[in-house]
């Protein structure tokens, strides 16, 4: 199972001066998956929480993502790092670009054993 968490927990979160808290983030994330192992899920794969524009949200998703990789570490979980999609593989500074979802594609894609990078076509953006 991939868990796929986004940044709006972190902008909900921070409503009405509110800082939002990085552990407890986390902790609902990794519950997910604690949960799916429960329930017969033998792999559980987190994804980092991807950067969106904004310094106030991006400090706050790096302390969730260390969070992340320290909690997948003490529950057998695999980490998926996404710290190679950047806020120019947005299209509105949130939501990914078509260059943002194929990185996110090859960082799902590299956490099953068949994959084979040299399969996928190369697609060229430069005329985007």
């Amino acid at each position: 199972m991939i868990i796929m968490a986004g940044s709006n927990d972190v902008s909900y979160d921070s409503k009405d001066g509110q800082t939002a808290n990085p552990e407890e983030i986390a902790s609902r994330i990794i519950d997910i998956g604690k949960n799916a192992k429960l329930h017969g899920v033998t792999r559980v794969f987190v994804n980092s929480i991807i950067y969106r524009e904004g310094y106030f949200y991006n400090s706050i998703i790096n302390k969730i993502n260390l969070i992340l990789r320290l909690k997948c570490n003490s529950e057998n979980f695999y980490y998926i790092d996404n710290n190679n999609i950047y806020t120019v593989d947005l299209i509105d500074g949130l939501h990914l670009n078509s260059v943002g979802n194929d990185k996110l594609m090859r960082n799902l894609l590299n956490c099953c054993q068949s994959y084979n990078p040299y399969l996928l076509e190369e697609v060229d953006y430069s005329n985007e």
